[in-house]
């Protein structure tokens, strides 16, 4: 009994574990594979040479690299001058939109003011209204004794 629950015990365990990582077998070097000898064409001074080959005059790939490096900055300047240009017209935007707002937050503001005049006549009529339903009351209160019938221990 005991070894089942140690086993099933383990068993979760293993269930909740992530798997292992898979491990790679070291490929042996095979003897003299480092040995090899290199071909005159890829030595140090070969492929300097080639690159000094390649390269040409270096005057030539100064006046190459300056004016790289002024088309360069010229589209960096082209680029600043069109986003100032967004930045204005973005600034026109908001100062356009800025001027509409506080005009409907004025326009917001008179309805108010309208919509609370209109609000005090209704109450003011309805405080009439309900002093006229108060004294009504009064009214018919104090004529209901009058019409109250006596009953006939009262008329003895």
């Amino acid at each position: 009994m005991e070894d089942e629950k140690k086993n099933q015990s383990q068993n979760s365990d293993r269930q909740k574990m992530p798997p292992r990582p898979y491990k790679r077998r070291k490929v042996k070097e095979e003897e003299g594979a480092n040995d090899a000898v290199i071909p005159d064409e890829l030595t140090v001074e070969a492929l300097v040479a080639a690159k000094q080959e390649q390269n040409g005059n270096p005057q030539e790939n100064r006046v190459e690299q300056r004016q790289a490096e002024e088309s360069a900055m010229s589209m960096v300047l082209k680029e600043m001058r069109s986003m100032r240009e967004e930045m204005k017209a973005m600034k026109g935007l908001q100062e356009k939109t800025s001027e509409e707002l506080k005009g409907v937050r004025e326009e917001v503001k008179g309805v108010r003011e309208e919509t609370n005049e209109k609000m005090e006549s209704v109450f003011e009529e309805l405080i009439s209204v309900n002093s006229k339903l108060s004294e009504a009351r009064k009214e018919i209160a104090a004529l209901k004794p009058r019409y109250k019938f006596r009953s006939n221990e009262e008329l003895r």
